[in-house]
């Protein structure tokens, strides 16, 4: 199986991601208007939420190419809970590269930054998603009974169920 590498977004990268976000067919499935983030406003936000330790946004990258976005934001750490999130460009899809990523961003929610919750937003015709999340260890939202905002479902998974 061939191996991406994961590492930080930088300030560089960002006309990359927003490539990636603009060119995709699927911008149904985001949970987030795609149209809206430019390049500065989405370095913004994301510059924000990390100078506020709420946001950890790497890249994922094959051969130096960014092929995909995967993080975890809106980290709470009172509650010790944070949002899991994954963007992954088509053509790189079912070839490991999202395990490898969800592998790395558990382990440093988990272990690294000791969280006892992950949830995601999933769009409920995103199937093959929730499949894949579920693969994972990731089970319905008991709090909002797998419902999350503007139709999106929601998934949960907790330290203890963690691999």
């Amino acid at each position: 199986m061939e191996k991406a590498y994961i590492r930080p977004l930088e300030k560089n990268d960002y006309d990359d991601v927003c490539n990636l976000i603009e060119n995709d067919d699927k911008q149904s499935f985001f949970s987030f208007d795609a149209t809206y983030y430019t390049k500065d406003i989405f370095f913004h936000l994301i510059n924000q939420m990390e100078i506020a330790k709420r946001s950890m946004q790497y890249g994922i990258f094959y051969k130096d190419q960014l092929v995909g976005v995967v993080s975890l934001h809106d980290i709470d750490p009172e509650e010790k809970s944070g949002e899991y999130s994954i963007y992954l460009k088509p053509d790189y899809q079912h070839k490991g590269f999202a395990s490898q990523a969800t592998t790395f961003i558990l382990t440093e929610a988990f272990e690294r930054m000791k969280l006892h919750h992950v949830y995601l937003r999933v769009d409920p015709n995103n199937v093959t998603a929730i499949r894949f999340y579920e693969r994972f260890g990731f089970v319905p939202c008991k709090s909002q009974g797998n419902k999350a905002e503007h139709g999106f479902l929601c998934y949960e998974m907790t330290e203890d169920r963690l691999y």
